[in-house]
């Protein structure tokens, strides 16, 4: 089961505009992102999710005044009625124009209370980071991404016939989408959610770290034992789970590494076509010779972990766990990132298949814990 609930947000005032203040995920900022963000609007939710000073000592100490005048000034109003917060998202992704709807609700997370399954290794400094955040400001300020396992689609149901109030759109020029956001008051749909999560769990799509900061947090405020969330049904068409690919830093080139592994890979035209139809579940780039090689050995459910296991641990010699073995890998959303980072460093890249979410939900209900960025959900949740 989950424990689902409205709750009185604080949100920015109706005479805001959204697509100023708005910002995403922390996890995801540069610093050339960050910079552009800031000078939207002096109240952008970057301002409390990103300090430029290297005073790591007292990185957050000046984020609960911010937040205080904030509120003083009327920029942020807190909610007297307990609702949940409907959200759209219409976007482009390969052409196609997508739809994603969901709401905005918090989930307690004091043990034996909600069922939330992760499926991704953490890294111990970012939740450190993000709980001297909440220790300082003693609020959730970017919201986890989670997915119901929505089998015969009774809660994509529910989302489809609320009516929101107060909606608000907006859109954002740098991802190029339209976001709708409104406030869910009638007590049959809050009701009916609820009674929903009684018999189900729920699967982290993103937001890893926020969650376990979360868990950390309740051990010592256990009246303050919730974390902020988005929600989405597995049967909403525009749930989007595309892959991330990889770059190994390596001294050796492309051709030198493969000729020495012929018998793991066949060889193809570079084509991401090919790519898709084909049954590997990763293949190595040769973007200077336009070709490709793809991993002879199918795996139907986890291509990051055969990846992982089969070259980085048994090829390379790489130990993820140690930091050594994080600074060699690389991640890219975009295979152009991709092609310009092997362009200038010496490494090897990869492009690897997205699981399916109903694969994620059944490797993740045997308590299989999967790679780092195993998942990319597009798009992102923002924060603000």
């Amino acid at each position: 089961m989950a424990n689902v609930l409205p709750f009185c947000a604080t949100r920015y005032h109706n005479d805001i505009n959204l697509e100023q203040v708005t910002a995403p995920p922390y996890d995801v900022l540069n610093q050339t992102l960050i910079d552009q963000l800031r000078n939207q609007s002096p109240y952008n939710a970057v301002y409390l999710s990103r300090n430029p000073s290297k005073d790591t000592e007292h990185l957050y100490d000046h984020i609960p005044v911010l937040f205080q005048q904030w509120h003083d000034n009327q920029i942020l109003i807190k909610d007297k009625q307990p609702m949940f917060y409907y959200a759209k998202d219409t976007f482009m992704f390969e052409g196609k124009k997508q739809t994603r709807e969901g709401f905005f609700a918090i989930i307690e997370v004091l043990e034996g209370k909600t069922k939330v399954i992760p499926h991704e290794h953490t890294i111990r400094a970012h939740i450190k980071d993000r709980l001297d955040l909440m220790d300082k400001t003693n609020a959730l300020l970017s919201p986890i991404f989670l997915i119901s396992d929505d089998k015969g689609a009774p809660l994509h149901e529910i989302i489809s016939q609320i009516k929101p109030e107060q909606m608000r759109t907006f859109h954002r020029m740098d991802a190029g989408e339209d976001q709708e956001f409104g406030l869910i008051k009638d007590p049959k749909h809050i009701e009916a959610i609820q009674e929903y999560f009684q018999t189900r769990d729920l699967l982290i799509a993103d937001g890893h770290h926020r969650f376990k900061t979360a868990l950390e947090y309740a051990k010592t405020h256990q009246t303050k034992a919730y974390v902020l969330a988005f929600i989405v049904s597995s049967a909403d068409p525009g749930l989007v789970l595309s892959s991330i690919h990889r770059a190994v830093k390596h001294e050796e080139d492309v051709l030198t590494w493969m000729n020495q592994r012929k018998d793991l890979f066949n060889s193809h035209i570079l084509s991401k076509e090919v790519f898709s139809n084909s049954s590997a579940p990763f293949a190595l780039l040769d973007y200077k010779n336009q070709k490709m090689y793809l991993y002879k050995h199918p795996e139907d459910e986890t291509p990051t972990l055969s990846f992982q296991e089969n070259i980085l641990e048994k090829q390379m010699g790489i130990d993820l766990r140690t930091d050594e073995g994080q600074k060699r890998l690389r991640f890219f959303k975009h295979d152009h990132d991709l092609e310009t980072y092997i362009d200038q460093h010496k490494a090897l890249g990869f492009w690897l298949k997205p699981m399916t979410i109903q694969s994620v939900f059944r490797v993740c209900k045997r308590g299989e814990i999967l790679p780092q960025k195993t998942t990319y959900f597009y798009p992102k949740v923002l924060d603000g």
